[in-house]
Order: structure tokens, then sequence, then C-alpha cells
């Protein structure tokens, strides 16, 4: 079954190196593996995936210092999230990465959880939050 273009309403943030993801624009995507299990991402990537509905990662710098200039630089779309429990560790696989043009500040993103705003300064391995409107209006390749 083809998923439709319609992105789930929730989507991923995790921050990662720029070099490792400009490495990526060329083939259109990749695979990075996280530190702890991300059991709240896999609920919400396995009811994306339940309603044949494209979900979203959106990346932000993690080579900044002290969150300096932290900032969201690209999006994609996920195409497989894998959990391994036994050495707590997430292994996530996208598509359609697609750069972000300005310098969106990380609280332009609404967590799920508390519908506040991400934190400037956010530095854990991952959060779940709504998809913001600008995925829908960026040009991208749906996975």
């Amino acid at each position: 079954m083809e998923a439709n273009n319609t992105p789930f309403e929730y989507c991923l943030y995790t921050a990662a190196s720029s070099d490792e993801l400009e490495k990526m624009l060329p083939v259109g995507g990749g695979s990075l593996s996280r530190g702890r299990c991300w059991t709240g991402g896999d609920t919400l990537f396995r009811k994306a995936k339940a309603q044949n509905r494209q979900m979203p990662i959106l990346f932000g710098r993690a080579d900044t210092r002290d969150n300096v200039d932290a900032y969201l630089m690209y999006y994609a779309w996920l195409t497989d999230l894998q959990l391994d429990d036994k050495e707590a560790r997430t292994q996530i696989t996208f598509t359609g990465i697609t750069p972000i043009p300005g310098k969106l500040p990380l609280h332009t993103l609404v967590l799920v959880r508390t519908k506040g705003p991400l934190s400037d300064k956010y530095q854990r391995g991952y959060a779940r939050c709504f998809t913001p409107d600008f995925v829908t209006l960026l040009p991208s390749v749906l996975g």
C-alpha cells in the first residue's frame, strides 16, 4: 500500500551533525543510530504507518557550542524506526532530506506532551512535536 502525501500530524525532532546530514543530501536520505530507545517516537511512527501517512523528522544542529546558533536545518520523511532494547539504541532511516530555509529557532516546534514550545536549549535525544505547517509548504519528495 502506497503512503499518501498528507504528513502525519506529529513529527520527531533530533539533533545531528551538520556534516553528517550534508553528506546525505546527494543521495536523498540515510540512517542514523541514536542512544536510548525512542519508545514514544516508535508508537507515533506505527500510528502514522497504520494511517498510511508520512511522518516527518526534523533535524537541528548537534555541533553547536552551548546551543548557540541552534536552529532547524533539515527535515525528511521517516521510512523506518527500529528499537534495540538490549543496546538501548534507536536506528532511524529516512528519505527526502530537505534543507529548511532561514534559521528557524527550535521554539518553532510545539511539543506534543506539554503543547508548549521546544526550548532553544533542548539537548535530549529526541522530542515528539506537532508537525509544523511549513513542512507541507516546502518542496520535498515524499519517501
